[in-house]
């Protein structure tokens, strides 16, 4: 009996240990799944793909031929400032868990996956990727159960 309580306190802590990230460039759901039920915690990213400038008008005369290269320079800025905010606030939410899979439709778990991979804290932690189309929050929940129930000890990418 002994045992058997053994092994069920370290399925706990694989299970606590392990979480799923979805993720795009808008939003993260980071889920987390105890014995029988998940907590899911929703991140809005600051990045917003369109956005109305005051004074941007059809007419290219109004400012001159140099206006809309120096535009597009500081909405490129604005996406990397943003985008890099986001980022290290789903890597600062991520440090306490040993085992972390990124899924989702777009290239962002790629990027985020780039920065974690360069940070010393995560050396030793199991990282997966893996594409998934958009998902509903019960099919998410589905998926990171039967991720981490199947293969405890996943290959890092």
């Amino acid at each position: 009996m002994c045992n058997y309580e053994l092994v069920l306190n370290q399925k706990e802590v694989v299970m606590k240990n392990s979480i799923g990230v979805w993720l795009d460039h808008a939003t993260a759901k980071l889920i987390e799944i105890s014995s029988d039920k998940a907590l899911i915690t929703t991140i809005q990213s600051p990045y917003k793909k369109h956005i109305r400038i005051p004074g941007l008008s059809i007419s290219k005369e109004r400012f001159g031929p140099d206006f809309y290269y120096n535009l597009e320079y500081k909405l490129h800025n604005r996406k990397i400032h943003d985008l890099s905010s986001y980022y290290k606030d789903l890597i600062n939410r991520l440090k306490g868990f040993d085992e972390i899979v990124l899924f989702g439709p777009t290239k962002a778990k790629t990027e985020l996956y780039n920065l974690i991979i360069q940070n010393k804290q995560f050396s030793l932690k199991t990282i997966s990727i893996e594409s998934k189309d958009k998902m509903s929050e019960k099919q998410m929940t589905t998926f990171i159960k039967k991720y981490f129930s199947n293969s405890p000890q996943k290959k890092a990418v």
